[in-house]
């Protein structure tokens, strides 16, 4: 290599100089580009995560206090169940518990757009959740009459 630059004259060397600085501006100018990109894009990045972020802490915020304000006492867990299948005009049949969280409710031929609308009530509501559930048709009256045999639990 020094064989090579000691062979060249003043004009080629200067021109050697020249397009070897060319050459290393041009690539640190290519890096710079790539790098503003990549930092415009992790700030980018960075905001929906903080906008996520925020809206997860509210979200969580709303949950955990209308879980506050809806809790059931768990001794007041039947007659809960009981006044919230009333508000839909179902008649249950039997309530049986199972332990202090845990209800066994029995309806013989319930509607099935009520009986899931007050699942949705006591889940939405109260925080009471269908942990087994056994829906079948009415043998008695099977025109749009269902049995249900539901196990709700207190989250």
């Amino acid at each position: 290599m020094k064989s090579i630059i000691k062979k060249l004259n003043k004009r080629e060397e200067i021109l050697m100089v020249l397009l070897l600085t060319l050459l290393i501006t041009s690539l640190l100018f290519f890096i710079y580009y790539y790098l503003a990109n990549l930092k415009e894009d992790s700030i980018s990045s960075f905001q929906s995560s903080k906008v996520y972020y925020q809206k997860m802490e509210l979200a969580l915020a709303d949950e955990n206090q209308s879980q506050n304000t809806s809790q059931v006492n768990p001794s007041n867990l039947g007659s809960t169940i009981s006044s919230l299948a009333r508000e839909k005009n179902l008649s249950i049949d039997r309530i049986q518990p199972i332990n202090e969280t845990s209800y066994i409710v029995t309806i013989n031929n319930g509607n099935f757009a009520s009986i899931y609308a007050w699942i949705k009530d006591l889940d939405e509501q109260k925080s009471i959740i269908v942990s087994k559930a056994s829906i079948r048709r009415s043998t008695s009256n099977p025109r749009n009459k269902i049995r249900a045999q539901i196990v709700l639990e207190i989250i």
